[in-house]
């Protein structure tokens, strides 16, 4: 079967961790063919029927304990081919994919953690993250793939009721720590420091994004999410320099974001042109506008000259 560049890389990778070698590195026939392996070894104590595994009640503790381990792996199995098979219905633009390999040691720690991910939409998001690793490696970290694979339900849900508040800006990601918006929207400390102790927020306090604005220019510093963009920059010749409270996000967490590219809050992003207005004296002049294009996610961006804000 012809495949593609990435789905080849992909093939490659997998079976390196499993002990196999594929034909060649753009050829892969199925994934299946592992589990069909295990099962097909005719002095394994167990009896497979779809995904019923039938236990013997009066076997011996040698043999039960043979067949638990059977259903172990095929469960590991199951979750780990599945995650992969995300991972190539990913991989469909070859022209994305870096012909730099991806490192043994980072495929082998993923695919070991992978095995035990279970759920749907945990194991698409693995999926996206190998796939991503593949068409550009290096750009997700064995420290994100363990904060993920620690992650709580309650911190799940915690960080999905977050991502719409994150902002960026000079490469940072944040929060901004102002506390009448932050009860707006329901950003409690008691989220605040569920997300640090899962370390997608830095546990670093009273920390500060600084501004330094150039008078006499239109020069701006802006502030982004994926939907919107704030522009700021001085009204008159004066240059302006001041601080944002921010709750910061870890490498971690930058990388998270990145992957998962979240829908940006209007009415968040609003409340923070009125707050930055009212910050500075003399004002400085804060408009929005809507992110029309991505040139590179969370990176590079065109946007609409409209101000959203102008009627604040």
């Amino acid at each position: 079967v012809e495949t593609g560049k990435g789905i080849g890389k992909l093939a490659e990778a997998f079976f390196g961790y499993m002990g196999l070698k594929a034909e060649n590195k753009h050829e892969i026939k199925t994934l299946k063919i592992l589990t069909d392996r295990v099962l097909s070894n005719p002095n394994q104590l167990v009896e497979y029927h779809g995904k019923t595994l039938s236990i013997t009640p009066n076997s011996p503790i040698e043999e039960r304990a043979q067949i638990r381990e059977a259903a172990q792996s095929i469960r590991k199995q199951n979750n780990l081919e599945t995650v992969v098979l995300h991972a190539s219905n990913e991989l469909n633009d070859d022209s994305e994919v870096s012909d730099e390999p991806v490192d043994d040691y980072w495929a082998t720690r993923f695919f070991d953690m992978a095995s035990d991910i279970s759920g749907e939409d945990m194991q698409i998001l693995w999926g996206k993250i190998l796939a991503g690793e593949i068409k550009c490696p290096n750009s997700y970290s064995i420290r994100t793939l363990e904060l993920l694979r620690s992650l709580t339900t309650q911190e799940i849900q915690a960080l999905k009721e977050t991502l719409p508040y994150i902002i960026v800006m000079n490469s940072d990601y944040f929060i901004i720590n102002k506390v009448d918006i932050r009860k707006k929207y329901n950003i409690s400390f008691d989220r605040i420091s569920m997300l640090v102790e899962s370390k997608f927020l830095s546990p670093v306090t009273f920390v500060v994004e600084e501004v330094h604005l150039k008078g006499g220019t239109e020069i701006t510093q802006d502030l982004f999410n994926k939907n919107y963009v704030i522009c700021m920059c001085c009204n008159d010749e004066e240059d302006r320099d001041f601080n944002i409270p921010i709750y910061a996000l870890t490498s971690s967490g930058k990388e998270l974001v990145k992957l998962l590219q979240p829908e940006g809050d209007k009415q968040y992003m609003l409340d923070v042109v009125k707050y930055l207005r009212n910050k500075v004296n003399p004002p400085i002049k804060v408009t929005m506008h809507e992110i029309k294009e991505w040139t590179k996610p969370f990176e590079d961006f065109k946007y609409s000259k409209v101000d959203i804000a102008n009627e604040l």
